[in-house]
């Protein structure tokens, strides 16, 4: 029974470990303020995995995470999908130069 016990809990270990290696962008919040229609939004800083960084916003109202794409706006619901669309737009424009 301890045997099964260790070896359950050792696989639990590295499957988190795999799951920190292949974690995605990580945000910090770096400002929040006041919308001019009244709204409140947070500014988040994105490190990606490429070890760029970018920005992404959160609309508190609508509970949307956003990024600009080449003058458009794209919002998503998650933040995890607007931090990949971010960076994944950096590494792009990099490529271009």
């Amino acid at each position: 029974m301890r045997f099964l016990t260790a070896a359950f809990l050792g696989s639990l270990s590295l499957a988190s470990f795999a799951t920190d290696a292949n974690q995605g962008p990580q945000l910090e919040k770096v400002k929040k303020g006041i919308l001019p229609s009244g709204g409140f939004y947070s500014l988040y800083e994105v490190a990606c995995n490429d070890g760029s960084t970018t920005t992404i916003v959160n609309t508190h109202s609508q509970r949307r995470w956003c990024t600009n794409d080449d003058g458009q706006l794209n919002c998503f619901r998650r933040s995890q999908e607007a931090s990949n669309m971010a960076c994944s737009d950096i590494s792009l424009a990099d490529r271009g130069q």
